[in-house]
């Protein structure tokens, strides 16, 4: 039970009072409904997570099934052409998380030779001005899949807003089904 008290110079006022959850729960799953023609992420706004912002440059939303992962969502996917594409999501509030944060996020290398250096993922808690590479062990996903998930538990910072990139060093590299949740 908590009482609170205010005063105020009108008779009778409303106040609300909002405690947060310590619950972030984050999920982006490249939209719901499949893209007829693969579309650059900088002029695609059929996300499913609508409160984040969204950038990158040599990302393209495309159209395949993701699979075999628990989670995996099909339909749309992320999709890095070639060396030097990025993607980045902005606005995210996990300052008020009660836990550690988990991100995990469905990865594939379409010739199956996943290389964790190849798809990097940073954070920054400035805004984008400077990143820190979030350590993915080389054992991360299985070998010789297609899809896998890969989850990071170390190195996620709570801030009002965290920024997530997703680089490739190489090509053909997808993702997919990004989350972020309170452990």
């Amino acid at each position: 039970k908590l009482d609170i008290t205010v005063s105020t110079d009108v008779s009778e006022q409303d106040v609300a009072v909002v405690f947060p959850s310590g619950v972030v729960d984050y999920t982006e799953t490249m939209g719901g409904v499949p893209v007829s023609v693969e579309q650059n992420v900088s002029g695609y706004a059929k996300w499913s997570y609508l409160k984040a912002s969204y950038a990158g440059s040599g990302a393209f939303v495309s159209s395949a099934a993701s699979s075999d992962y628990n989670g995996a969502s099909g339909g749309n996917y992320l999709l890095f052409k070639t060396s030097g594409a990025y993607f980045t999501v902005s606005g995210l509030n996990t300052s008020m998380a009660a836990n550690d944060l988990v991100l995990s996020f469905g990865c594939c290398s379409f010739s199956q030779a996943y290389d964790v250096n190849n798809l990097t993922v940073s954070v920054s808690q400035d805004e984008g001005a400077n990143f820190t590479q979030l350590p993915i062990a080389s054992d991360a996903r299985p070998a010789n899949k297609k899809w896998a998930q890969v989850s990071v538990t170390e190195g996620i910072p709570k801030t009002k807003n965290l920024v997530i990139r997703f680089d490739c060093l190489g090509t053909n590299y997808g993702i997919d089904d990004i989350r972020l949740k309170t452990l």
